[in-house]
């Protein structure tokens, strides 16, 4: 905790320092780490969405993160607070950079940059060149023509490969998932409903974090898929699989080739009621 109190720290004080360069001309060229305001046709949704499970929140008109936070706070430990929490991430705008600043939504922050982290990006070593470009004497000098263009250029790359690196993350840990659960075959395991779609449930299973799909075919009797809700619910009683329910299921497929896990479901538990409790925690959504 610390140590990101610290990363957040210096990329907003970096981000600070430079606007302090700001002239007539506006601010020197510069890489920022931005998060846009949701859109209000997304926020309008969500609350549709909240609306449904029972929560009056009015979320249209000027969102802030105080906001969200503030409301997730309230209803932290509930049995809605997963499903909530990965809708509202959904309806959150994806971070990017850019040359033109437009604050950092999700944390709150007028002027935010990624110039260290745990980790080395290509935006922190670019952004460290910039910064010893604006400590020299005469930097405005020294400033090459056609400086803004190039960051504008690497703005989009480094967004873009941003992405595809996030998508071979999530290919490679699938990959040895699959792999892990192989010889696994036929066996039992407790789990949560971490996703539901027209097409069935994805579970993860609790001990090992090795999310599969559980096929709706597969599920005892017809189903429905209610978009406002995620849930999916029977036709003819009020039987319903939603986000956060305990489950346990048994290991029926796990193919290396196609990268797919495949579950039936032994037994629905029933959820232990939880009632809502106030806990701070800070907003860190897509940083």
């Amino acid at each position: 905790q610390m140590i990101e109190e610290f990363m957040l720290l210096a990329n907003k004080t970096v981000a600070w320092f430079v606007e302090g360069l700001r002239t007539d001309e506006g601010t020197p060229p510069f890489i920022y780490r931005i998060h846009e305001k949701p859109s209000s046709e997304k926020m309008q949704k969500f609350s549709e969405f909240l609306e449904a499970l029972g929560f009056k929140v009015k979320l249209t008109g000027r969102v802030t993160s105080k906001n969200l936070s503030t409301f997730l706070n309230k209803i932290r430990g509930t049995n809605e607070e997963l499903v909530i929490e990965n809708v509202m991430l959904r309806s959150l705008m994806k971070a990017r950079y850019d040359t033109d600043n437009a604050g950092h939504f999700g944390l709150a922050f007028k002027f935010y940059t990624h110039f260290t982290s745990p980790i080395r990006r290509y935006a922190d070593l670019e952004v460290h060149r910039l910064l010893k470009l604006y400590t020299a004497d005469g930097w405005q000098e020294k400033i090459k023509p056609g400086l803004e263009k190039k960051l504008d250029d690497i703005c989009q790359q480094i967004s873009e490969r941003e992405v595809v690196a996030q998508e071979a993350e999530r290919t490679s840990v699938k990959m040895k998932q699959v792999q892990f659960m192989a010889d696994k075959l036929g066996e039992d395991f407790d789990g949560i409903i971490s996703g539901v779609v027209h097409f069935g449930i994805f579970v993860e299973i609790v001990d090992y974090l090795v999310e599969g799909l559980v096929h709706i075919s597969d599920l005892d009797g017809v189903y429905e898929f209610e978009e406002k809700t995620y849930t999916l619910r029977s036709v003819t009683t009020n039987h319903a699989f939603r986000i956060g329910d305990p489950v346990r299921v048994k290991v029926v497929r796990a193919d290396p080739d196609e990268s797919v896990i495949d579950f039936i479901l032994v037994e629905k538990k029933e959820r232990k009621q939880k009632r809502a409790k106030s806990r701070s925690r800070k907003a860190r959504a897509a940083k």
